[in-house]
Formats: C-alpha cells, sequence, structure tokens
C-alpha cells in the first residue's frame, strides 16, 4: 500500500492530497489501497478535479492491468466517463500499445451471456484501434 494513501486513509486527512484515494491508488497500481477506498465507500467513478480522470483512467494510463481486471469486476464501474479532455478510459486505451488492456476493457463490456449477433456485427460499439 502506498505510504502516503494509507496514512490518509488512517487519519481521515482529505487536505494532504488533492487526488482521491482511489484514483492515486490506481495510479500506482495499488489494488490493496483500492480495496480499502471501496470498503470506505469512495465512489469507484470518482473524477479528480483538474483533469476529470477517474482509477479506471489512471490504471489505464498506467499499464496496470491488474488493476483494470478488479475494476471491471465491479458492477457500478462506469466505462463511459470523460476527462477533461474528452476522452474515455477505453479511448485511452485505444491510444496506448497494450492490447491487453483494451481485450480486458472489451470483455468486461460484453453481456454476461457472452451473445453475438448472428450476423457477426460487434455487440458493442466498441472502436477499432488505428494501427
Amino acid at each position: 500500500m502506498n505510504k502516503n494513501v494509507a496514512k490518509k486513509l488512517q487519519t481521515g486527512d482529505n487536505t494532504s492530497m488533492d487526488m482521491p484515494d482511489i484514483i492515486l491508488a490506481a495510479e500506482h497500481g495499488d489494488v490493496q489501497t483500492i480495496e480499502k477506498a471501496l470498503e470506505l465507500g469512495e465512489d469507484i467513478n470518482i473524477q479528480e478535479t483538474a483533469t476529470g480522470i477517474t482509477a479506471l483512467h489512471a490504471a489505464v494510463a498506467g499499464g496496470h492491468l491488474h488493476v483494470i481486471e478488479f475494476l471491471v469486476q465491479h458492477s457500478d464501474l462506469s466505462f463511459d466517463i470523460k476527462d477533461k479532455f474528452g476522452r474515455s478510459a477505453v479511448g485511452l486505451a485505444l491510444c496506448l500499445p497494450d492490447d491487453q488492456i483494451i481485450e480486458t476493457l472489451r470483455a468486461a463490456q460484453l453481456p454476461d451471456d457472452d451473445s453475438s449477433p448472428q450476423d457477426g456485427s460487434p455487440v458493442l460499439n466498441f472502436p477499432q484501434r488505428d494501427r
């Protein structure tokens, strides 16, 4: 667990950092701190004030696949939130060279029955990455 975040969680000090705990932990690849923040009631979709990023944005930008895999297990996670530059976490992922992250996000958005239309069209409107 990140020591600064751990101290903030223990003391309830909201003045030591401007970034929400869950986003800071996602940025550092710290699933344990994310779990703790969620247990304490932090919103999984909270946005950082200055940039509008979420924990999912931070995990994608940091290339933290294990954090992304943890976050997408939560049914209340939103894939549609955009940062102040108009990018969703999925849109950000499409700009990065990590196919595993893209596939993890794509799979997380599939219906539970993993059904596909008979005509082969995509289930979701998930843009293709330019190569």
